[in-house]
């Protein structure tokens, strides 16, 4: 873990009120061409964001890295391309600027393709100096029917969703070693349904693991923090149609993207729920929240466009938003002291900004959400 000058507690206020919810006006990052499938959405220390695009049509797994702090026209970037593979899926922090990245190919009208699931470590830490990640192979699920969600547990384990396979999936990010460790009902997908997808976006937040059934709604398990096993009865925690990716805060609150109604919820411990976006955001897949102090009460969401009227397509292309919370929410989280931070000037034009300043220490319950 990277120490800067001096570690501040903040209390960051996001949490539930019976009031009604102060939103800002949604703001575009980045809108990529008609056709682009933004699969997913996960903040970094320095408040880049990374996005992983389905069923591209170029050779390989889009990973693009956004700049929320850039004009539209210049805020992203291609980051890496993934080899035998055209989707990029689950993405979740092990430690500072290093993700497990989950990449397969995936066609959005037919689906995946068995034994096409790869799991990777991307580390960014090379990047100022090098202008590029170092990128490891763990392992390939040959097993799996369709990885999704990742949900990290410690540094050396995190756990995969398959959803198609109805099961999560343990891997040592060392070893490569894997395993099913859940393979419950609540995780299983409808083989009738037009795009059977079963457990769907995960986070880990101890004791606990937060995750979706795209068919029937949002569950909670206790799990041992080592192997991931559950040692809890499985618990539904709302009863809702089309959820995906997911955030959740340390006090449990869950924020979830619906793709499919367009909007994005916030669900409390009681199971309560409250629509927090609604407007110009179709097809949202995934949600995250800010880590500076610029955008600390800011989400960021990806989406894949929605679906064209008629049915044939998409009605525009995927896209990153930016919305506020204007009303305080309660969190307890540690704040690094903010340092100022140098630019890395890429070849086409594009400056990022090196990984050591405006941040906050990883946390998967800040990530998004497959």
């Amino acid at each position: 873990m990277h120490l800067l000058n001096s570690l501040t507690l903040l209390q960051v206020l996001l949490a539930s009120t019976a009031t009604a919810i102060t939103l800002s006006p949604l703001r575009t990052i980045h809108q990529f061409p008609n056709p682009t499938f933004l699969e997913n959405i996960v903040t970094t220390r320095n408040g880049t964001l990374l996005t992983g695009i389905l069923g591209s049509s170029s050779n390989g797994g889009a990973l693009h890295l956004i700049d929320p702090f850039a004009a539209p026209s210049n805020a992203s970037t291609l980051l890496y391309t993934f080899p035998d593979a055209n989707s990029v899926l689950g993405i979740s922090e092990l430690e500072p600027d290093i993700y497990a990245v989950a990449t397969g190919t995936y066609n959005v009208s037919t689906g995946p393709t068995q034994g096409s699931s790869t799991i990777w470590v991307l580390d960014l830490n090379s990047l100022c100096a090098e202008g590029t990640p170092t990128v490891r192979k763990v392992a390939d699920l040959k097993n799996a029917l369709s990885l999704n969600g990742i949900a990290v547990l410690n540094k050396d384990t995190f756990l995969a969703a398959d959803s198609f396979g109805g099961t999560i999936i343990s891997v040592d990010v060392q070893s490569g070693a894997y395993e099913v460790v859940h393979n419950d009902v609540t995780l299983a997908p409808n083989m009738s349904a037009a795009l059977p997808i079963g457990v769907d976006g995960m986070k880990y937040v101890a004791p606990n693991l937060y995750y979706t059934n795209t068919q029937i709604g949002l569950f909670r398990v206790r799990v041992d923090p080592t192997t991931g096993a559950a040692t809890s009865p499985y618990v539904k925690l709302a009863s809702v149609e089309s959820p995906d990716e997911i955030a959740v805060l340390e006090d449990g609150t869950i924020f979830m993207a619906r793709p499919l109604e367009g909007v994005v919820e916030r669900v409390g411990q009681d199971g309560k729920r409250t629509v927090i976006a609604n407007k110009d955001i179709e097809g949202v897949t995934a949600v995250t929240l800010g880590r500076t102090w610029r955008d600390r009460n800011v989400f960021y969401a990806s989406t894949f466009g929605g679906f064209a009227e008629d049915g044939a397509g998409f009605r525009e292309g995927g896209k990153v938003v930016a919305f506020e919370i204007r009303e305080p929410i309660l969190a307890t989280v540690n704040v690094y002291e903010e340092c100022i931070g140098t630019a890395l000037s890429r070849d086409d034009g594009l400056l990022l900004p090196c990984l050591d300043f405006s941040i906050l220490p990883p946390s998967s319950s800040l990530e998004n959400l497959h």
